[in-house]
């Protein structure tokens, strides 16, 4: 099974968010499906968003990366 934390977070523009996904199997982030964001980083799980934007708002995916359909999502918000 796989856990983010936290699950929805709020952020100024400029700050940096951080989110991380526990999983017993290797992980990757995604983006609304897409690709992350030129300022994101993911080591072991952990996605950093630094100096983030409005347009960083959206959801974010940590996913299996064996199997695609064992996933859990993240909200991202900044006004």
């Amino acid at each position: 099974s796989i856990r983010v934390s936290p699950e929805s977070s709020q952020a100024n523009e400029g700050d940096t968010v951080t989110i991380r996904c526990e999983a017993r199997v290797s992980v990757t982030w995604s983006k609304d499906q897409g690709r992350l964001p030129l300022n994101a980083q993911e080591t072991n799980g952990v996605l950093t968003l630094y100096r983030v934007s409005a347009t960083d708002s959206g959801i974010y995916v940590c996913a299996s990366v064996q199997d695609e359909r064992i996933f859990r999502q993240a909200q991202v918000r900044i006004p």
